[in-house]
């Protein structure tokens, strides 16, 4: 029997396939490699750029150090642009971290920006981290810090809350960027400590830097007027005295007015001798006013009609259209604007609300803006019928306020000592008929031993808009 016998051909499919499957988890293994160590070189990066921040970041508790060593004699840029020309460089020495050189830079400079009032020298720490040899940094951060002389006695800032909200909701803060405060040498917004959380809160992060002179959250009583319900009540006193008013008699049913003396205010028993304030009181329950009433105006020596007054309401007061005013205007009850009051000096509200409401044009408003719950029981226009208001906390303890800023997009509210010091003074607000401080704003620079006070304003990460970095 003959047997046939087959060959198999081989023709190496098997081969190739496992060659290509091995090449395949090679070149998958080699670029999960190349991925691990990318991320290595990230996570590398990101560590030594985290470590120049924190070298950065050591520089704002010495930033006022520089300062006060070296800003004595600083010369001031007229523009941003030019500052690196008139800085001082401040240089520690290096430190080992780890396996990183760190060297930390700090340049002391000053501008002189033009604004309403003039110009405002403006001074700045910038503090430079830097990791890796000196000229050749392999990571470089920077910090920007503002400082300046502060107030030895804390006081109302440009925004001034006397009191807690209502509902931990009742604090409300436009979203434009368009919304500014400056505090200038004072706080932007003043309130209790126990709520000062509460009102950066209702502040979005990316805003906080519009609030120039951060949130003051006072823990000791603030000074007279300001310190209690029964100091605010005395000053309210005090400046209807100024104003020559004096109540009628009256019957519960029949409400009474006030009477204001006519008597030329330079011959009023000296209280305000030599001062053009004027003087207007509106007893209305609900006083309405959207035309383009003027409550005073800015001293204009060429102008003789011109001047500020004393414009007290006892009532509710809601403005709009065009309305603006100078002085010192108080309202017993709740004041409500539309867009921004083009006001200069104090306005008082004493209702415990305060709101901006759409429909008005952006404005600047120049002084001191205080809202405070004065009253437990208040009676508006029937107060004056005999009916007594009962202050909050037998006169101890404000009660709480509701603020609501959102209708004001475009707005600037500014501090200004100045303008106010000028009103305490013409018309002898400055002590109390008993001779006890009443109203006299803190514009100074030094605390009670005579030693200039100084503070970080604010801090922020420099991304390189200073010219030379």
């Amino acid at each position: 029997m003959r047997h046939c016998h087959h060959r198999t051909k081989q023709t190496g499919v098997v081969l190739v396939l496992g060659l290509l499957l091995l090449l395949i988890i090679t070149v998958v293994a080699v670029a999960s490699m190349g991925n691990t160590f990318m991320q290595e070189r990230m996570a590398g990066n990101a560590q030594t750029q985290a470590l120049a921040f924190q070298v950065a970041s050591a520089g704002i508790t010495s930033a006022l150090d520089v300062y006060r060593d070296h800003g004595a004699g600083l010369k001031c840029a007229d523009k941003p642009s030019d500052w690196i020309n008139k800085s001082v460089e401040v240089k520690t020495e290096p430190k080992t971290i780890g396996s990183h050189k760190a060297h930390l830079t700090q340049l002391l400079y000053c501008i002189e920006p033009e604004t309403e009032e003039g110009v405002r020298p403006q001074y700045y720490v910038l503090s430079i981290g830097e990791i890796g040899p000196p000229g050749s940094p392999v990571a470089r951060r920077a910090i920007e810090v503002k400082v300046r002389d502060a107030l030895g006695d804390e006081d109302c800032g440009a925004l001034c809350f006397l009191g807690c909200d209502k509902d931990n909701n009742s604090y409300q803060f436009p979203t434009s960027n368009a919304f500014k405060v400056d505090g200038e040498d004072n706080a932007a917004i003043t309130a209790p400590a126990d709520c000062k959380e509460d009102v950066r809160a209702a502040i979005r992060d990316n805003r906080i830097g519009n609030y120039e002179g951060g949130i003051s959250g006072y823990a000791n009583p603030l000074p007279s007027p300001w310190t209690n319900p029964a100091a605010l009540d005395n000053f309210r006193k005090e400046l209807l005295d100024r104003m020559g008013a004096k109540e009628s008699s009256g019957s519960e049913t029949e409400p009474h007015d006030f009477l204001i003396d006519e008597g030329t205010p330079d011959t009023r028993d000296g209280v305000i001798t030599g001062s053009d304030f004027r003087f207007e009181f509106i007893n209305e329950q609900s006083f309405v006013e959207n035309g383009n009433r003027e409550f005073g105006t800015p001293r204009d020596e060429g102008d003789p009609n011109s001047g500020p007054q004393i414009t007290y309401i006892a009532g509710d007061a809601a403005m709009g259209g065009n309305v603006s005013g100078a002085g010192i205007l108080v309202v017993e009850g709740n004041l409500e604007w539309n867009g921004t009051p083009p006001f200069e000096g104090l306005i008082l509200v004493l209702g415990g609300r305060f709101a901006v409401k759409g429909g008005g044009t952006g404005g600047a408003f120049k002084g001191s803006l205080v809202v405070a719950n004065l009253w437990k029981e208040w009676h508006g226009y029937d107060k004056f019928g005999g009916i007594p208001a009962v202050l909050h906390g037998d006169g101890k303890e404000f009660g709480p306020v509701d603020i609501d800023f959102t209708g004001g997009g475009t707005a600037n509210y500014t501090y200004h000592c100045e303008t106010l010091q000028n009103y305490s003074t013409d018309l002898g607000l400055k002590k109390d008929t008993g001779g006890n401080r009443l109203w006299d704003p803190a514009c100074g620079t030094e605390d009670g031993t005579g030693q200039a006070v100084l503070e970080i304003v604010s801090w922020r990460e420099s991304l390189g808009w200073r010219g030379g970095f």
